[in-house]
């Protein structure tokens, strides 16, 4: 049975800060160094080009904002380093999970320590004999002062090694300042219920985290909790809590501001264009995703399967029987800690599985975190269950094996150091059109997101118009193609506006006519086709090919035909045959690839194979074989049609 902790553990000598610090500092060098060999060296699926370009040219990312994110960000690219920018940018996550750590060691710390368990918990009052003998037994078991150090390196390791917490380390994206911030707040808030430090400090804290990622607010609820059980619900906390108000609203107001500052000068990213009150608080407020939060049990089911499906590879069975060992031991020693950590828990589990997005796993990372406290709770109570030295060094040696399967299991997962394909595609796709080409796609996670870094930061291919056809669905999209791509606007004034009074009603929440605005939406898409083939070179993607293009819902203008150029489809006015201007080709795929990568896959081998046989069509046998070659270099296991097989 777990005891709770005696009036004895509260007068134990404080550890060496030395020993301390130290042992943070190995916690810190070690993740540095695993955290160093796994970074991506460029960009990587789904948003990190969008950030590291947003961050460069000190932009507007998607909702919401993440203004804190962005000009942090900006002042970092700005060190000279001698590398690519999104190298730095990636570095840059690295550095905030390395922070997220340090200040999870502070904040287990703190809960473990003396002063923790008496805020917690009601201790008699001991005579001076009790005292005296304390003392005494404290001076020939000073070797225990080092256990809640052991619990909290443990705790450390488990959670910066976690799956989905590593994975932030090793590419730009906002979770890993979230994760930063998170421990920070945590920290602050320690601070104040244990040590009396200023609650203002935590008002400032949560400002941070909000402004940076909206589900910071998971953390309030808990927050109020210890505020409460703290100051009582008496006048002067709600006079504190009135103060508090201020500091968030006065540091959330400033750093949001820069939104509308920075839109109103139309930078080459802009999303959303807050300048406008209404599209301020549109884009602050991630309205445009609220239509995926809570939809329905189905979805909420789903994802809670696959969460706990996955739980087990974040820390190994064994980190999973501590933090269990732990959930128990923190109610018996640090109760009211207990139930601030289960609130956190709890409240980010069943917000995140009613989110119903692909790319969920970091929506889990504070019940992650707070696993981890379990974890060196679980730790801690084992070790003091064991009394005898043998049994306890043989339990650390197990959570050392432990800790080191755990590495090894989560090392292949994280690892982005050879994660060069979304770079290799975006590039070559890019090199293979031909001068003031424009291009209609909506392949964000593998293609436009890494685009908006290469064209914007590097200024590779700024020739290049590439259109999103659904962002083509928001007002202030046009905006933007108006500040990067003037020309490709021209002559569809008209159906521009046409289009945008349609959908007015729409992103303002009132009544709309979803046929008209549909009708006008295709419209206005097969308009710039028209009006661009003279000037420009106009492809399409083939995922509209093969879905909107097959499906009917979306028609080229009469008399246009298609052909397989190297990456996309060419639209030409004639179905007379037309050469490939660029045939050298290397794509890096991953030795461990992804659903994203193996979207990229399939993209390009399909293409590849299209061009294959529009050269066998028109009797070009040798293009047609190098086509082949070219396709089996990269895929030497793809099956083969006949024609392209005998050839």
């Amino acid at each position: 049975m777990i005891k709770k902790p005696s009036q004895t553990a509260f007068h134990k000598p404080a550890l060496s800060k030395k020993i301390k610090y130290l042992s943070y500092t190995i916690v810190l060098i070690v993740a540095a160094i695993l955290y160093g060999q796994t970074l991506a060296p460029t960009v990587v699926q789904i948003d990190s080009g969008e950030l590291a370009a947003v961050q460069a040219v000190a932009g507007i990312a998607h909702p919401t904002g993440y203004p804190l994110f962005t000009m942090l960000g900006h002042v970092f690219l700005k060190i000279p380093l001698f590398t690519s920018k999104i190298f730095q940018a990636n570095l840059l996550s690295l550095v905030w999970c390395l922070v997220g750590v340090l200040f999870f060691l502070k904040s287990l710390d703190l809960c473990l320590s003396p002063r923790a368990m008496a805020q917690c918990i009601r201790v008699p009052e001991s005579n001076s004999s009790d005292r005296r003998r304390s003392h005494r037994s404290a001076q020939r078991k000073r070797s225990d002062e080092l256990l809640p150090l052991f619990s909290c390196v443990v705790g450390g390791l488990y959670l910066a090694f976690s799956r989905t917490f590593w994975m932030q380390s090793t590419s730009v994206e906002v979770y890993a300042l979230h994760i930063a911030l998170v421990s920070i707040i945590i920290f602050t808030l320690l601070k104040a219920y244990i040590t009396g430090a200023s609650w203002l400090w935590i008002a400032a804290a949560l400002a941070l985290g909000l402004s940076n990622h909206m589900t910071t607010i998971l953390l309030i609820p808990g927050v109020a909790v210890l505020f409460f059980q703290k100051t009582g619900i008496r006048r002067p906390a709600w006079k504190t809590m009135l103060l508090m108000m201020s500091v968030f609203l006065v540091v959330y107001g400033l750093i949001v501001l820069y939104l509308p500052l920075r839109a109103a000068q139309q930078p080459v990213l802009n999303w959303g264009n807050p300048v406008t009150w209404e599209n301020f608080l549109r884009h602050v407020s991630g309205k445009q995703y609220r239509v995926w939060l809570f939809s329905s049990s189905d979805v909420a089911l789903k994802h809670l399967n696959d969460f706990l499906s996955a739980f087990p590879g974040e820390f190994g069975w064994l980190g999973l029987l501590l933090g269990v060992v732990g959930i128990y031991s923190s109610f018996m020693s640090s109760p009211r800690l207990a139930v601030f950590l289960l609130i956190s828990f709890l409240a980010t589990v069943f917000y995140s599985i009613n989110y119903d997005i692909h790319d969920l796993e970091s929506y889990f990372l504070l019940a992650y975190l707070v696993f981890a406290f379990w974890i060196g709770f679980g730790f801690l109570a084992v070790v003091q269950i064991l009394r005898k030295p043998i049994w306890q060094y043989l339990f650390m040696g197990l959570v050392a094996s432990g800790l080191s399967y755990q590495v090894i299991s989560n090392y292949s997962e994280a690892d982005s150091s050879d994660l060069y394909v979304y770079e290799d595609y975006t590039t070559q796709a890019l090199r293979s059109l031909p001068d003031n080409a424009m291009l209609l796609s909506y392949q964000w996670d593998y293609l436009i997101s890494p685009a908006y870094y290469f064209q914007f930061v590097e200024g590779r291919r700024r020739d290049v118009a590439i259109v999103d056809k659904e962002l083509l669905r928001r007002s202030w999209y046009f905006d933007q193609m108006k500040t990067n791509y003037p020309d490709v606007m021209d002559d569809i004034d008209q159906e521009v506006d046409s289009f945008l009074t349609a959908l007015a009603p729409f992103e303002q929440g009132g009544d709309y006519d979803a046929s008209v605005l549909e009708k006008r939406y295709r419209r206005l898409i097969t308009r710039m086709i028209e009006t661009n083939m003279d000037e420009r070179s106009v492809f399409i993607a083939p995922e509209l090919v093969e879905g909107e293009l097959r499906r009917g819902e979306l028609t080229l203008p009469t008399g246009l035909h298609l052909i397989p150029d190297l990456f996309f489809f060419r639209i030409v006015y004639s179905d007379a045959y037309v050469p490939l201007e660029k045939t050298d080709v290397s794509i890096r795929f991953p030795r461990q690839g992804n659903r994203y990568s193996r979207i990229i896959e399939n993209f390009v081998s399909n293409m590849w194979m299209y061009r294959a046989l529009y050269e066998i069509q028109y009797g070009n046998t040798e293009n047609a074989r190098h086509m082949r070659g070219l396709l089996l270099s990269h895929f030497p296991d793809i099956p083969l049609p006949p024609s392209l097989a005998g050839l």
